[in-house]
């Protein structure tokens, strides 16, 4: 496992404040991609969240912690009425125990993103 030297989004913002409109652009467009990678292999990250994304100090943005990750439409992998995930950051149809796909985790990083411009949402605090 590769050692990255950096921070989160949640700490740059807890640090530093609010992050400029163009990084976080920047920051969005990198996670785009790796979610397009991800789901184009098939899975579900259903964390995606600050605390999840790596800004390492070497300019890399990367996703991280794919511990409750699942295969698209796999059911095996969720119990009905069992939630995984970081409350503030998951998408509405996950809350209501509906079919979630990669469509869930674009929600999850438009509030990581909103969060990263404005320091909070109406659903999920920046901590460390």
């Amino acid at each position: 496992m590769e050692l990255v030297e950096g921070r989160s989004p949640a700490a740059t913002v807890g640090e530093d404040g609010p992050q400029e409109p163009r990084r976080v652009a920047e920051i969005g467009l990198e996670l785009l991609a790796a979610l397009a990678a991800v789901h184009r292999a098939g899975l579900i990250h259903r964390d995606v969240k600050p605390g999840n994304v790596l800004l390492a100090d070497d300019g890399r943005v990367m996703l991280t912690d794919f511990g409750v990750a699942s295969l698209d439409g796999d059911p095996a992998l969720t119990r009905t009425g069992m939630l995984v995930g970081s409350p503030g950051y998951i998408a509405p149809e996950r809350l209501r125990d509906e079919q979630a796909g990669p469509a869930s985790d674009l929600w999850s990083l438009g509030a990581t993103l909103f969060a990263a411009a404005e320091r909070s949402t109406a659903r999920a605090r920046w901590t460390r």
